[in-house]
């Protein structure tokens, strides 16, 4: 691996599936972008001609190293449905706003907590629930049928 100021130089063998072992060798341009208050910070642009985007990481995927977007890569928030972005921000209040809460039952408010917030907060809290159970309904509805009672 060498590096002069605007690109890194990758050297390196890869096998793939158990066969020979084949010399990989490319630049990957960087860009030094200022920071707000003060100094810079490196970024790679992504190998793939196709793509070529600012990224602070690069995944090794095949014999290559790229971008997560070119890699198919998705942050753990992209993956899910509509329940599960429900139960997240559900769960991200209810840790937020109950002391010693496991998540399903049994709670009280955060000590030092100003009442009005925590009323607020719980309203909130709530919605997400009724939506949840409200979604979750929908889809059990559409699996079992229409005649089947909930």
């Amino acid at each position: 691996m060498a590096q002069d100021a605007s690109a890194l130089t990758l050297d390196y063998k890869v096998q793939l599936y158990g066969g020979d072992w084949e010399p990989m060798k490319y630049t990957v341009p960087l860009e030094a972008l200022p920071c707000r208050y003060g100094g810079e910070r490196q970024y790679f642009h992504c190998p793939n001609r196709q793509c070529a985007r600012r990224c602070e990481v690069l995944y090794s995927y095949g014999q290559y190293f790229l971008c997560r977007h070119c890699c198919g890569y998705l942050y753990p928030s992209q993956k899910g449905d509509r329940l599960d972005k429900l139960l997240e921000a559900k769960r991200k209040i209810g840790a937020r706003i109950f002391e010693d809460w496991d998540g399903v039952d049994g709670w009280c408010k955060r000590k030092g907590m100003h009442w009005r917030t925590f009323e607020g907060q719980f309203r909130r809290y709530r919605q997400l629930e009724d939506a949840w159970q409200g979604e979750f309904y929908h889809r059990a509805r559409g699996l079992l049928g229409e005649g089947v009672r909930l």
